[in-house]
């Protein structure tokens, strides 16, 4: 449902887990006048906990959120009281907070079940979620459709992916790349706990947009990989996001997590075995990632910033 009435047959995190900090991924489009700026001089700290939420084929959850055991819930330790349970399909496990990187980590280092998925604190998943990802199995990655909304529910825009049935996940990727699909996010996915521990995922831990090197790279080492049509998540954008704050210094730290996270990926790339004209437009859309965050940049600092462009030839990479 995309209209504000119909989402109240949504489910929100919430309702179940108590009122969590919100840890939602933000998406603005860049300033034109900026990115104007950016081609005129040369170019075509915040810690926050996670909710893990764990899915099976057999409705095991698991919710998970670092400092905080709401009552009545399992709490997994040694010495939790197990007694007087209002949720016994939930667990909860607690730790020092460490970020929103780290927390995604303990939480999928501690899943059992065959498949998991994370969901944001604030945000909605439709009450059919389960019941409709239950029809699927025998994939690496389930991709699925969102919605986002504002604050109080009203509907904003669709966020649109292909759909496809069993595609290995650079085919898929390229879909994504080509049609600047909203997927450098952790939510809108189920994960099959066996490919993940496999290869070895883990956020990086020091930078935030942390969603931003790893997605691409589980999307490319997927052998099966289902993406269907339906509307997963309800996204919540919020005026918290760190991709809106209006502070310098944050944004400045943005910008250089844009950078590292970048290059990360650009190296991960260069040294595989990929065709050339995947490694083209993966290339391509990045350096737009990079111009798309240079954006939100004060004027006093855009040249700073060309000068990390230019270190990464990143002209060479949007003309391509």
């Amino acid at each position: 449902g995309l209209q504000p009435v119909q989402l109240r047959k949504a489910v929100s995190i919430r309702q179940v887990t108590a009122d969590f900090g919100s840890v939602a991924v933000g998406h603005r489009q860049a300033r034109n006048g900026k990115l104007r700026q950016l081609f005129e001089l040369g170019f075509a700290d915040i810690e926050y906990d996670s909710v893990l939420f764990t899915v099976s084929v057999v409705m095991r959850f698991h919710l998970f959120k670092p400092g905080i055991i709401p009552k009545n819930c399992r709490e997994k330790k040694s010495n939790a009281d197990s007694q007087n349970r209002k949720y016994d399909n939930i667990e909860y496990y607690h730790k020092k907070n460490g970020g929103v990187s780290d927390a995604r980590n303990y939480g999928a280092s501690k899943v059992e079940t065959p498949y998991f998925l994370y969901v944001d604190s604030d945000d909605y998943v439709p009450i059919d979620l389960i019941e409709t990802i239950d029809e699927y199995s025998d994939y690496d990655l389930l991709s699925f459709k969102g919605i986002k909304v504002d604050e109080n529910g009203k509907f904003l825009e669709k966020l649109e992916k292909e759909s496809f049935n069993l595609l290995d996940g650079r085919s898929y990727l390229k879909s994504l790349l080509r049609n600047n699909s909203f997927f450098l996010v952790p939510w809108g996915y189920v994960y099959k706990t066996k490919f993940w521990k496999k290869h070895k995922f883990e956020y990086s831990r020091d930078y935030v947009l942390e969603d931003t090197s790893l997605t691409p790279i589980v999307i490319m080492n997927a052998d099966n990989l289902v993406s269907i049509d339906y509307y997963g998540y309800y996204y919540v954008q919020t005026n918290e996001s760190i991709t809106r704050t209006k502070s310098v210094e944050k944004i400045k730290f943005n910008t250089k997590c844009a950078l590292y996270h970048y290059d990360y990926l650009i190296n991960y790339v260069e040294n595989r075995d990929y065709d050339e004209s995947f490694k083209t437009l993966f290339f391509h859309f990045f350096a737009h990632y990079l111009l798309w965050y240079g954006a939100n940049l004060p004027d006093n600092h855009l040249k700073d910033y060309v000068k990390e462009l230019r270190k990464r030839d990143v002209a060479n990479r949007l003309r391509n």
